[in-house]
C-alpha cells in the first residue's frame, strides 16, 4: 500500500504517532473477538446490505456500540458467516461486491475495503490511510476522500498524491453503492474521480443508490441526464433502496416500483425486512438472519361481475290483478324521527395536542430542550413529517435534537451543539471542537450562539459556562 506524502514536520511527528496510535488500538482493542464469530448475538441492525460478486451478500449489522461484517453465500444457508469489527465505522457503503468502511479520527482518515472472505487482517494492511483534518462533512467513493474545509472541498486521491481543491463548497453524501455527491446551497453535484459536475437542483436528504435519492420535500427523484427526474411521493413508513427498480420495505412487505412510478408487485416475507438489494431481502425473525429470494407478485385486477341474462318474457301476459286502495300511512312515533341536533365529531380522529413552543427564522426550527419528537410532530398535523438525523437517517422517537431535519427545516435546540436533545457538559466540549475546527455558523454553532450575532465565538461558550454552572437549562 503506498501511503500519502507526509512533509514531517515537529508539529506533525506528535500528531502523525497520536493519530496511527489510535488507529491501532481501536483496530487491536478487541483482539481475536475481531476475527470471524460462530453466531451473531440477538437485537442487531441491519445499516447495510451489498450484493455479492457470485450471486450472495454482504451486510453490516451492529448496535451502537459494536459491528459486524456477514455474508451470505446463496440464499439456502442456514445462517451468514460473521466477523466482528473492533469497532463502529463512521461511514460504510458498497463497492464491486465488497464492504467499504471508513474510519474518521480528528487528523486522519482510514478506508477498509472488506471482501467476502471477511479477511479483517487483509483489510487492516492494505487500509488506506488519509491525513486530513476531517469535519463532519465528508464523503468516500472510488477510492477518494472528499472533505468539506471552511474554502472549498479537498478531494484526496487513493494513490497518496496531494489532495485537489475542488472549486464548490457543500455537504457532502455518500450513496450506499459507492456514488459521492456535494449539495451547495443551489446546485447538487456528483463527484468522481476527483472532479465535481452538476447533476440537478433538487435539495437531496438521503441518497438511496442507484442515482436516486430522496429530497428535502419528501419526493423521491432518480438523476438522469436530463437532471433529477421525480419518481414519486415516499410513504414515511417504508424505507427505499434504489437498485435497477425502486424497492421499497416495511415491516414484513418488500414491494417494488418502477422509474416511471409504476408499481411493478409486492410480497410479504415471514419475518421483518431489514434491508434489499435488486435479488434479495435480508430478513430478521426469531432473532437471526435470512437472505430471501425477492417475489414480486403483481398486485391482481379484480374482475368484474357477470352481467345476468335477462330473463325470457312470458308468452301470455297474465291477466292485471287489481290495485289495492291505497291507505294512509301511520305518523312514525317520535322515537323514530331523525334527529335535528348537530352530530357530534366522530372519536376516532383525535383532535391535536398542543404545539410546543418553537421560532421559525427561515429554514431554522428553533425548539425547546427535552421536546420530544411526538410533541414537535403537533406542529405539522395532521399531515405526517419524517425526522431525519444528522447522518441523514429518519428518526421515529427521542427528543428532537439540534441538526435534525423536517421538510425544509432543519432543528436548533439552543444549548443542544452535539445534537442529542440534551444540554450538558458534553455541548461544551462539541463547541470547542467547533471552534478547533472553525465551524462557526453552521446548527450546532447556531446551538451555541449566545449573544445573537449567529456567529459562534469565545465569547459564546464563555456565557454559555456561566449559565451551565447556573443550571440555567
Amino acid at each position: 500500500m503506498k501511503l500519502p506524502r507526509v512533509r514531517p514536520s515537529s508539529v506533525w511527528l506528535p500528531v502523525l504517532f497520536l493519530g496511527l496510535l489510535a488507529f491501532w488500538v481501536s483496530l487491536s482493542s478487541h483482539g481475536d473477538g475481531a476475527r470471524a464469530t460462530a453466531g451473531l448475538p440477538g437485537g442487531l441492525h441491519t445499516s447495510l446490505l451489498v450484493p455479492g460478486p457470485e450471486g450472495g451478500a454482504l451486510f453490516l449489522c451492529g448496535d451502537g456500540e459494536s459491528a459486524w461484517a456477514c455474508r451470505f453465500d446463496s440464499p439456502d444457508q442456514s445462517e451468514p458467516a460473521s466477523a466482528q469489527l473492533a469497532s463502529p465505522p463512521s461511514l460504510a457503503y458498497g463497492e464491486d461486491g465488497n464492504l467499504c468502511l471508513f474510519y474518521a479520527y480528528s487528523d486522519f482518515g482510514t478506508l477498509l475495503t472488506v471482501g467476502p472472505d471477511l479477511d479483517l487482517n487483509a483489510a487492516e494492511t492494505d487500509a488506506a490511510i488519509f491525513f486530513a483534518d476531517l469535519p463532519a462533512s465528508y464523503a468516500c467513493a472510488g477510492g477518494w476522500l472528499y472533505a468539506e474545509t471552511s474554502e472549498n472541498i479537498a478531494a484526496y486521491p487513493p494513490d497518496g498524491s496531494d489532495p485537489l481543491s475542488l472549486s464548490i463548497q457543500g455537504r457532502l453524501f455518500t450513496a450506499p453503492d459507492g456514488e459521492a455527491f456535494a449539495w451547495t446551497g443551489d446546485v447538487l453535484y456528483r463527484l468522481s474521480g476527483g472532479e465535481a459536475v452538476a447533476a440537478a437542483r433538487e435539495e437531496p436528504r438521503l441518497f438511496l443508490g442507484g442515482g436516486a435519492f430522496l429530497s428535502a420535500d419528501g419526493t423521491i427523484f432518480r438523476l438522469t441526464e436530463a437532471g433529477a427526474q421525480p419518481v414519486l411521493e415516499a410513504d414515511p413508513a417504508l424505507t427505499y433502496w434504489g437498485g435497477s427498480a425502486l424497492l421499497a420495505f416495511g415491516g414484513s412487505q418488500a414491494a417494488a416500483y418502477g422509474w416511471d412510478g409504476a408499481p411493478i408487485g409486492s410480497y410479504q416475507a415471514e419475518g421483518e425486512v431489514s434491508a434489499v438489494t435488486d435479488g434479495f431481502a435480508l430478513v430478521q425473525s426469531d432473532g437471526g438472519y435470512r437472505l430471501v429470494l425477492h417475489d414480486f407478485q403483481p398486485e391482481p385486477t379484480p374482475e368484474p361481475p357477470p352481467e345476468e341474462e335477462p330473463s325470457p318474457s312470458p308468452s301470455v301476459s297474465p291477466a292485471p290483478s287489481p290495485e289495492p286502495s291505497p291507505c294512509p300511512s301511520p305518523e312514525p312515533s317520535p322515537s323514530l324521527l331523525p334527529s335535528l341536533a348537530p352530530s357530534s365529531p366522530p372519536t376516532d380522529s383525535p383532535s391535536p395536542s398542543p404545539t410546543p413552543p418553537v421560532e421559525v427564522r427561515g429554514s431554522w426550527l428553533y425548539v425547546s430542550p427535552g421536546t420530544s419528537l411526538e410533541e414537535l410532530r403537533q406542529l405539522f398535523w395532521p399531515d405526517p413529517v419524517v425526522f431525519y438525523s444528522m447522518a441523514g437517517r429518519p428518526v421515529s422517537e427521542g427528543l428532537a435534537g439540534t441538526g435534525m431535519t423536517a421538510r425544509k427545516y432543519t432543528l436548533i435546540v439552543p444549548g443542544d451543539a452535539d445534537g442529542n436533545g440534551r444540554v450538558d457538559q458534553q455541548d461544551m466540549l462539541a463547541g470547542l471542537d467547533l471552534l478547533l475546527r472553525k465551524e462557526l455558523d453552521g446548527p450546532q454553532a447556531l446551538a451555541l450562539d449566545q449573544d445573537g450575532d449567529e456567529v459562534l465565538s469565545l465569547k459564546d461558550l464563555l456565557l454559555f459556562a456561566q449559565q451551565l454552572a447556573g443550571d440555567a437549562f
